[in-house]
């Protein structure tokens, strides 16, 4: 695969995840379900379930408005995944 601006995107959003949770880009010692990161934690967001998926240290330590934020340059940053082929 050759590398782009979208996959350094993409890549980047991939940090953010892994920095908001705590945990690597893919774990396969986790459920089948949960080892992808980034599938794991859009499921999380979508379902209005983000507070599960918050490494504990940050929890009740982010401010609302910024976690917001945060997830919004996230989910940009992983749509960018969409445009790796054109």
């Amino acid at each position: 695969m050759k590398l782009t601006q979208k996959s350094d995107i993409y890549s980047f959003g991939v940090v953010l995840l892994e920095v908001l949770c705590a945990r690597p880009a893919l774990d396969k010692t986790l459920p089948f379900e949960e080892a992808n990161l980034v599938d794991w934690a859009i499921k999380h967001i979508k379902d209005g379930t983000v507070e599960t998926i918050v490494d504990p240290y940050l929890v009740d330590k982010i401010n609302p408005t910024s976690l917001r934020k945060y997830l919004e340059t996230t989910d940009r940053c992983l749509k960018s995944r969409l445009f790796f082929f054109f």
